[in-house]
C-alpha cells in the first residue's frame, strides 16, 4: 500500500468485518440513516454497525440502533446477508464487510441522529424513489415488506 491512500481504522484491514444492519419499521414507515462517514458517505441506508467481541448478533442489532438513532426496537429477526466489498483505484480491498442484516420494530424513544449518522428519518416505500441510497436496500425494504406479509 503506497503512502497516498487514506487510511482509516476500517480500511484496508487484513480480514473481513462482521457487521449487523437493521430495517426497523414502525406501521407502515421504516428507518433509514444518512452516513456521515465512508464508505458510502452522503447515501441512505439502514443503521448498524460492527459485532463486538462476545456479543450475539440480536444483541449487536439492538445496541447499534440504540447507538446510532437513540431509539429501542423489539421483534429482531434475521432478514439476509449480505457481503460489501469496495476496492479502490489500484485495485487493492479497501473495505470488506459480512453484513448480517434484521427486521426490528420500533419500540421507544425520541429518534435521534447520532455518532457516525448524518441524518436518521422514516421514509414509506415510495420515497425511495427519491433517496441515494446504499446498494441493495431497496431491495431489502421490499424483501422485507414481503417477509412481513404486506
Amino acid at each position: 500500500m503506497s503512502d497516498d491512500r487514506q487510511v482509516t481504522p476500517r480500511s484496508y484491514s487484513i480480514y473481513p468485518r462482521v457487521a449487523v444492519g437493521v430495517l426497523v419499521f414502525d406501521g407502515s414507515k421504516f428507518l433509514l440513516i444518512r452516513r456521515k462517514q465512508e464508505p458510502n458517505k452522503g447515501k441512505w441506508t439502514i443503521p448498524g454497525g460492527l459485532l463486538e467481541l462476545g456479543e450475539s448478533l440480536e444483541e449487536a442489532a439492538k445496541r447499534e440502533i440504540y447507538e446510532e438513532c437513540n431509539i429501542a426496537i423489539r421483534n429482531v429477526k434475521r432478514l439476509a446477508i449480505f457481503e460489501y466489498i469496495e476496492k479502490d483505484d489500484r485495485n487493492e480491498i479497501e473495505y470488506h464487510y459480512v453484513i448480517i442484516d434484521f427486521i426490528g420494530r420500533y419500540d421507544s424513544g425520541d429518534l435521534k441522529a447520532q455518532s457516525d449518522v448524518d441524518r436518521a428519518a422514516w421514509f414509506s416505500y415510495a420515497d425511495l424513489k427519491h433517496l441515494k441510497c446504499t446498494k441493495g436496500i431497496k431491495e431489502l425494504v421490499r424483501k422485507a415488506i414481503s417477509a412481513m406479509g404486506r
